[in-house]
């Protein structure tokens, strides 16, 4: 009997709180006046800039004209402005899903396979390079967490006090500027697109990366430039390859 009414009395307590708690008028307070309490101080972190390519998409969304068309972000979108999902992508995720995967964590380096198959990509089955194991490669997550990564690398290997100069074509992702500006480095651009010819400024390029400082860093876009389009043929790659290649050696 006293076990049976302590826990009535516990009970009826616990009762008693929870109909408390319903009936409390909850306070909705700014997150300013949160901050200004909070021994962190969060009311001095400032508003981050909206995105340009973003805030396209955005304005996109608001627009009530059965004739608007989203110039934001890049991605296939059908007739009716909705997500086109290719053909590949689909056969690649039912692949996925039919073998069963275990999700377990990958290496530290990430999946050894993929890495294989998108150096081969990148430069050939036949590459002398890749065979000879003098290309390092990791697995990311996206092309600015793979630029994250590189940052971070620089940073923490490049010997001496003074970092390359970061050097980024004009234009070029307005991320691309934050992740290294981060990590500590100096950015600065060379010319990569003539807006009069709405194409490669190959001129200026090449005049930019044989004047660039001794030991910097020149991030290329591989393919389908952000945000141009604009990508250099099989010629002025060769071209522009012969560039660096000279300031490496010289």
């Amino acid at each position: 009997f006293h076990h049976t009414a302590m826990f009535a009395r516990r009970l009826q307590k616990l009762v008693s709180s929870s109909a408390a708690v319903a009936s409390r008028r909850w306070q909705v307070r700014p997150f300013s006046a949160v901050a200004s309490s909070s021994r962190f101080a969060w009311g001095n972190v400032e508003q981050a800039p909206k995105d340009v390519i973003f805030g396209v998409s955005e304005a996109y969304n608001k627009d009530t004209d059965e004739q608007k068309v989203n110039l934001g972000v890049g991605a296939y979108r059908d007739d009716d402005g909705k997500p086109v999902v290719l053909d590949c992508v689909q056969t690649a995720s039912e692949r996925i899903v039919q073998k069963r995967m275990n999700n377990e964590y990958l290496p530290m380096q990430g999946l050894d396979s993929f890495i294989t198959k998108a150096l081969e990509l990148a430069y050939g089955p036949e590459s002398p390079l890749a065979a000879a194991k003098q290309i390092a490669a990791v697995q990311s997550l996206s092309g600015t967490g793979a630029l994250r990564l590189l940052a971070e690398f620089l940073q923490r290997w490049v010997p001496g006090d003074a970092k390359p100069v970061l050097m980024l074509p004009n234009p070029t992702w307005g991320n691309h500027f934050k992740v290294f500006r981060d990590a500590g480095f100096e950015t600065t651009t060379y010319r990569y697109y003539n807006k009069d010819t709405k194409g490669l400024d190959l001129e200026g390029m090449l005049s930019d990366i044989k004047a660039v400082p001794n030991e910097s860093v020149v991030l290329l876009h591989a393919v389908a430039h952000n945000p141009t389009g604009v990508d250099p043929t099989q010629d002025q790659w060769k071209a522009i390859a012969d560039a660096l290649a000279e300031r490496v050696t010289s």
